[in-house]
């Protein structure tokens, strides 16, 4: 599996803010277009670790619309060479 990671730095000097942007391709070898959005973000898990890429708070983004877990790459109409954006929501901390 050839994986692929480019990182850029976006700064924001007055405020002090730093985001980190990767870029890794994800082989989905064997999935088919009616592959559930769910079962990518699974997938994602396993290859960068539970910790790093929690399923349960990835989001995936599609030309400016968040996916649903339980629709396809097909109903979604993914094509072949897209770019999907995943997030990830941070915990909130009850007191």
């Amino acid at each position: 599996m050839e994986t692929f990671v480019h990182i850029k730095w976006l700064f924001n000097i007055d405020k002090v803010n730093v985001k980190l942007l990767l870029f890794v391709v994800i082989d989905l070898a064997g999935f088919t277009w009616k592959i559930q959005v769910l079962a990518i973000k699974k997938r994602i898990e396993d290859i960068q670790g539970a910790e790093a890429f929690p399923c349960s708070q990835q989001l995936i983004i599609y030309k400016g619309k968040v996916l649903k877990d339980e629709t396809t790459m097909e109903e979604n109409n993914v094509i072949e060479n897209s770019f999907l954006v995943i997030m990830l929501t941070k915990v909130c901390n009850e007191s």
